[in-house]
């Protein structure tokens, strides 16, 4: 399958896909009720919303079938496999018609205002159409657009009208079933790149760094591009890229997968190997959005400054790991690119625009990994106070040695004896806690239920936020940058970044 063809698949929701999946597996007297390829052109022109001319088709075919027996219904529906000689064989025997009259190889309509042609190899394409749109928008909304047609005087601009109402009917079922118009459009301006710079097809691991970066820069200063004007919406476009190639080839190898238990020689595939591909398709939850919905945020784990500082890290979930590179420039250059639009509506201009982009940025990447690594350490201060305080309300054992960041497995709602050699790890929480002064974290705070609750349901989260920053620093430290080290990687990136923010803000030089 191609790339576009990927993104397609990937962005189809539930409902659509089980419309498209219901319609090829439609049968009559045991055949397929439509072919491969219709379906296939149904499922192109939903995906791709051309369906507007077919629409237009589809109500042309209405009203020449209504003076036939049993009116659209009896054609669309009729038994047996819907093939063109089927059609042929309805209008051929229907006799002498004031609406349509043979004409080649289909039918022609005529209006006082114009005339429509409708080939009979066309017609059960159209028909599957209509048996989607009956699964889709249903059989009232569907009949109320097409009821009109039987008119015995009707003009060409009243049936057009007719199927624009069908159209935006459809296009009201597909908001929640298809990525926006303007999402498509710039996933294909990234297809067209990425082709582009591989000589064809590529696979996820095409989109790195560099050519993320790249792409910016020749959408720098380009009035065709300016919905990739900031760095940051580069990084997450290209992030939906990967996310639909990887979502689309989780979901052919779920379609494509075998029987599912432990006996191999049967062809059957172990169950815990499904789990790979489960992941590869599901969304991990956000702790860090968790912690500010009570019961947790009744204690501050957090503050804003702290949940600012990594809240991008959870937003981009596993693509920070996969492009730590773009995702560290983002951080870095995305807050200066902030700075720098800021002022710009502050009214900056001129020399002053050209001082404000040279110093625009707050910080560089070592600053970027203090950053993150102050954070992991308030994260494990936060826990240790934490299990001082629940230690003393009864809450929670933990013996000495055991890894903080392990907590999610540990907080307990009724107390256990707690040994002698907690000692050592109680001093440790005692240190802690006397360290922070917040809401939530005075002892006398846990003689609340609600407090309580709040530790039991927030403690857990700050552990998930603690490994996650700690993983991430993992991943970062292991990094091969393209230059040697963070700080000749700033030295590199910097000028980079600088011309390209000239370029989009007025060519300032």
């Amino acid at each position: 399958m191609s790339v576009e063809g990927k993104i397609l698949e990937a962005g189809k929701g539930e409902e659509l896909m089980a419309a498209l999946r219901l319609l090829a597996e439609t049968e009559a007297g045991g055949e397929p009720r439509f072919s491969v390829a219709v379906c296939r052109a149904v499922a192109r022109v939903i995906v791709c919303r051309t369906y507007a001319p077919a629409l237009l088709e589809l109500c042309h075919l209405a009203r020449a079938a209504a003076v036939l027996p049993g009116g659209y219904v009896g054609l669309f529906w009729a038994p047996g496999p819907l093939r063109p000689p089927l059609f042929l064989d309805r209008f051929t025997d229907s006799g002498v018609s004031s609406v349509f009259q043979l004409a080649g190889n289909g039918i022609e309509l005529t209006y006082r205002d114009g005339t429509f042609s409708i080939a009979f190899g066309r017609m059960p394409f159209l028909a599957a159409l209509t048996e989607f749109l009956v699964t889709t928008i249903g059989f009232t909304a569907l009949d109320d657009a097409l009821a009109p047609l039987v008119r015995p005087v009707l003009t060409a601009a009243e049936l057009s009208a007719q199927a624009n109402l069908l159209s935006r009917t459809l296009y009201d079922w597909l908001k929640d079933n298809l990525p926006a118009v303007q999402a498509q459009r710039k996933l294909a301006l990234l297809v067209e790149f990425m082709k582009s710079r591989n000589g064809g097809d590529f696979a996820e691991e095409a989109i790195d760094d560099g050519a993320i970066l790249d792409f910016w820069r020749s959408a720098a200063g380009s009035p065709d591009l300016e919905d990739f004007r900031t760095y940051r919406s580069v990084f997450k476009a290209f992030s939906h890229l990967r996310q639909a190639i990887a979502g689309a080839d989780a979901l052919n190898a779920l379609e494509q997968a075998v029987p599912i238990g432990n006996d191999r020689e049967r062809g059957e595939i172990d169950p815990e190997d499904i789990a790979v591909v489960v992941e590869a398709i599901a969304e991990e939850p956000n702790p860090l959005e968790a912690l500010a919905d009570p019961p947790a945020s009744r204690i501050k784990f957090f503050n804003a400054k702290e949940r600012e500082i990594c809240r991008f890290l959870f937003e981009c979930g596993r693509l920070a790991d996969a492009l730590p590179l773009s995702f560290m420039r983002c951080e870095v250059f995305g807050r200066a690119q902030a700075r720098i639009s800021q002022g710009i509506r502050l009214g900056t201009q001129g020399p002053q625009l050209a001082a404000l982009i040279e110093a625009s940025c707050g910080s560089d990447y070592s600053g970027q990994l203090e950053a993150f690594s102050a954070l992991e350490r308030h994260g494990r201060n936060v826990l240790l106070a934490s299990a001082h305080l629940m230690d003393g309300a009864g809450l929670l054992t933990l013996p000495e040695g055991a890894d903080i960041l392990s907590f999610r497995t540990r907080a307990k709602l009724n107390p256990s004896p707690i040994p002698s050699e907690t000692e050592g790890f109680r001093e440790q929480g005692w240190a802690a806690a006397k360290g922070i002064s917040r809401q939530g974290f005075h002892p006398a705070d846990l003689a609340r239920p609600e407090i309580r609750e709040g530790y039991l349901a927030g403690v857990p989260l700050v552990a998930q936020v603690t490994r996650r920053i700690a993983g991430f620093l993992e991943r970062l430290s292991s990094l091969r940058l393209p230059s040697d080290g963070w700080n000749a990687q700033f030295g590199e990136d910097k000028p980079v970044f600088t011309a390209c923010f000239k370029a989009i803000y007025g060519g300032v030089t």
